[in-house]
């Protein structure tokens, strides 16, 4: 007789073991395959293609130290979730590596070792507030990592907050340390004040400074790119060095000839820019902008674009509650982005302050692309420009609106500005300006004593005898000058006395020695000077290359912390350079969703009401058909 019970209680302890083993071997297929319904607009928590090659691609290992102080963010409630999204993401990196990720957690918390080892690595120790049950609580943590890679130093990440950042600061930071070619990033520069002079003194000399520079107003930008370029100025008074990758031309005022010349036979060689400038320029006589009288607009058209001067305004801008809108902040929208170039990909609405409108007439060989346009809403103002947002309108009537160009890209094999030109004067020589000591010599650092000792010398030197021959009217006339009948002067030959009669065979020896001594000395060939159109000076044409030109450069300066247009710009260095996809991966956490502008008020209305009573009737729908289904079954029970 068969028991039961017994078979019963077999198969349960049979179900138990099989349900343990499929859940050991579904975990460990999981430490290497993650997937997670993500629902997020941007898919913020799930690794971006770019970030998966990249880690799928590493060819050595990479080591991470992770310093986190997990046990102290867990007694914090407002923190507790921290480390564990840290070590999620952080463990999915390495299972997305294969291996070639090595990743090592440390606690530092209550240990000092740890605490120093963390310091001397160059991670820095946090004090976030925290509660406790009556008051706020300041708790020190460390949270930050540093990488290692093929013998190179290690690189520190400060882990920033939200998580959604983390994924692409990570990812940025082992692409830094793992590239094999450095990429660097030139700004220009025309002009630069001697160190410890101050700027109202250079002015009284004249001289001014650069209106954008790398180490003042764009220095917030420069250190953003610094994470993965190397990043230099670059003085257009010489040749740009071989090794700059890209050049940025912000500084536009006082090109001269040199400056072109070194810019255009860059382009020539190969190097590519990246143009930001507007039409206008800031006034501090008027307190507003006048057109700009130095541009190099002859250089600009020839290689295919123009600035206009004028000053872009949009309905679509930058707004304050309760404030006149900064109708000359206009907001360009990626709906008026080019959607097939690819350095566009990605990019999300940014703000540019003070655009002017550009216009694109490429060459032959070259192809000209619009990449960014403001919106239909637009208008400009030409010849007299107004900021005061309390008293500027709008166009009365819709046909006063247009659509600008503000962003444009050409592509191709440029000809040389200066093919059929001469050299410019100074090119090749020290163009140098003003130095410390053409200011002391000035008088801007008078030293009595110091002048006491100039004049000093300078008697003195009147006061020294005149060399034997120096004056032009010696007695012996050797030297001397002469009048001719012409009434000109002319350089009088030196007379030579002849020399004493020496014995007729050692004459004859010297005579000899000296024929053959001529004989053996090689004959002195001057070349002729070079014309100044010499052909193996001037690069003629260029390979292929690219030019992309942003009829704004004030959206970039420090303070001004709009939106958008430093990730624009990265975006856009980043894909002239590597061509990389991991800027896709920053742009998904920076494109705020846009509103656009050319709906009509019905279509506004509509969308407002659909987003407030859609999901309450849906709601209400599904309740009503719950409600009809169970009172079905009752009534068919």
């Amino acid at each position: 007789m068969v028991n039961i019970p017994k078979l019963r209680r077999r198969s349960f302890a049979l179900s138990v073991l099989l349900v343990a083993v499929n859940l050991f071997l579904l975990n460990w297929i999981a430490q290497g395959h993650f997937g997670r319904f993500d629902l997020t607009r941007d898919q913020l928590y799930t690794l971006h293609p770019a970030t998966i090659d990249l880690l799928s691609g590493l060819d050595d290992l990479v080591t991470m130290r992770v310093y986190l102080s997990e046990r102290a963010f867990e007694k914090q409630p407002r923190f507790a979730h921290i480390p564990r999204e840290l070590r999620d993401l952080v463990e999915e990196f390495g299972a997305r590596s294969r291996g070639k990720l090595k990743i090592d957690f440390r606690d530092p918390t209550d240990d000092p070792e740890l605490e120093t080892e963390a310091r001397s690595a160059g991670v820095r120790q946090l004090e976030p507030t925290g509660r406790d049950e009556q008051s706020a609580v300041v708790f020190k943590a460390f949270m930050g990592m540093a990488l290692s890679y093929g013998g190179k130093e290690d690189q520190v990440l400060e882990v920033a907050w939200p998580v959604e950042t983390l994924e692409f600061n990570l990812a940025m930071a082992i692409s830094r340390l793992t590239q094999r070619e450095t990429i660097t990033i030139g700004f220009n520069a025309i002009k630069s004040l001697p160190e410890g002079i101050p700027p109202q003194m250079a002015a009284q000399m004249g001289q001014t400074q650069d209106e954008h520079d790398i180490d003042g107003d764009y220095q917030v930008l420069r250190d953003r790119l610094a994470k993965q370029f190397d990043v230099e100025k670059v003085k257009l008074d010489q040749e740009v060095p071989s090794h700059i990758d890209l050049l940025v031309v912000m500084n536009v005022a006082g090109m001269d000839d040199p400056a072109k010349f070194y810019l255009d036979q860059y382009l020539m060689g190969g190097g590519k820019l990246v143009v930001l400038t507007e039409g206008t320029e800031p006034n501090p006589q008027m307190g507003t902008l006048v057109g700009r009288t130095n541009m190099p607009d002859d250089l600009f058209s020839h290689y295919g674009f123009k600035v206009a001067r004028n000053l872009v305004m949009d309905e679509q801008c930058l707004r304050n509650l309760f404030e006149p809108p900064y109708y000359f902040v206009p907001r360009l929208l990626s709906n008026y982005f080019d959607p097939e170039a690819s350095v566009m990909n990605g990019v999300g609405p940014f703000y540019v302050v003070y655009p002017s409108s550009i216009e694109l007439n490429p060459p032959p060989g070259v192809e000209g692309v619009v990449l960014a346009q403001t919106t239909p809403a637009a208008w400009a103002q030409e010849g007299f420009f107004n900021l005061d947002r309390s008293t500027i309108k709008p166009p009365a009537s819709i046909d006063e609106y247009q659509q600008f160009d503000v962003v444009g890209m050409l592509q191709g094999e440029f000809t040389s500005f200066f093919a059929n030109r001469a050299i410019p004067e100074g090119v090749g020589t020290s163009n140098q300006g003003p130095t410390l000591e053409d200011f002391e010599n000035a008088g801007f650092f008078e030293d009595e004593e110091e002048g006491q000792s100039d004049d000093a010398d300078e008697a003195a030197t009147e006061d020294e005898p005149d060399e034997p021959g120096s004056d032009g009217g010696s007695d012996d006339g050797a030297g001397g000058e002469q009048d001719t009948p012409g009434g000109g002067l002319v350089q009088e030959t030196p007379q030579v006395p002849p020399p004493e009669a020496e014995d007729p065979e050692e004459s004859a020896g010297q005579e000899e020695g000296a024929e053959q001594e001529q004989a053996e000395e090689p004959e002195l060939v001057v070349d002729p000077p070079p014309p100044e159109t010499e052909a193996q000076f001037i690069l003629n044409r260029s390979p292929e290359t690219t030019i992309v030109v942003v009829g704004s450069s004030h959206f970039l300066g420090n303070g001004i912390n709009l939106p958008g247009g430093v990730e624009f710009f990265w975006t856009l260095v980043d894909r002239m350079t590597t061509g990389s996809a991991l800027s896709e991966v920053r742009n998904r956490t920076s494109a705020p969703p846009s509103v656009r502008v050319d709906l009509s008020p019905g279509e506004k209305t509509a969308i407002k009401f659909l987003g407030m009573l859609a999901v309450p009737a849906l709601v209400l729908l599904l309740g009503i058909v719950m409600y009809v289904v169970r009172r079905t079954r009752k009534v068919s029970a």
